[in-house]
């Protein structure tokens, strides 16, 4: 298996499994945090939902953008849009051929301004970044009063996958 096509296969089985972190967070305590340097669940969650439709918007423009957390989207667009936005990125995965996804250099703002990296490596660096944030959002729910969903197994509130 191939690179890409392992990350095609996370995105379609992992897509939506971010939206069931941020579907489970109290809407009533999406400013907790738990230490003052942390970010909010509100903003954590919008750095979660917007993952996959940067991705989508690199594949589409050939860039790579940070979103500005200054007017955060309510959680119930970020939910919404989660599914659509992981189809998208599944149907432009399937226009992407190996040597594209492992030569095709893109920028990637976040290593610095000029840094340019193989579009696959942005692509996973973007997932996995996603998947640490994810965690750490769950790590807020319980304290926050909310539920742990299962994501790839049970959670101590939630038996199995859904």
């Amino acid at each position: 298996m191939t690179s890409k096509e392992l990350f095609t296969k996370r995105i379609a089985q992992d897509g939506l499994a971010f939206a069931s972190v941020v579907k489970a967070l109290p809407a009533d305590k999406l400013e907790y945090r738990p230490h003052p340097k942390s970010r909010s669940a509100h903003e954590l969650a919008f750095s979660v939902g917007m993952r996959i439709p940067r991705m989508v918007q690199l594949l589409d423009t050939g860039k790579f953008e940070i979103p500005k957390m200054e007017a955060l989207p309510s959680i119930e667009t970020l939910i919404t849009a989660a599914e659509p936005a992981t189809k998208q990125l599944l149907e432009r995965l399937n226009t992407i051929d190996e040597k594209t996804w492992d030569e095709k250099l893109v920028p990637f703002p976040p290593f610095g301004e000029g840094v340019m990296l193989p579009l696959g490596e942005v692509l996973w660096m973007t997932y996995m970044d996603g998947v640490h944030h994810r965690g750490q959002l769950s790590a807020y729910i319980r304290p926050m009063g909310g539920k742990v969903p299962s994501i790839y197994g049970p959670s101590g509130d939630t038996p199995g996958i859904k």
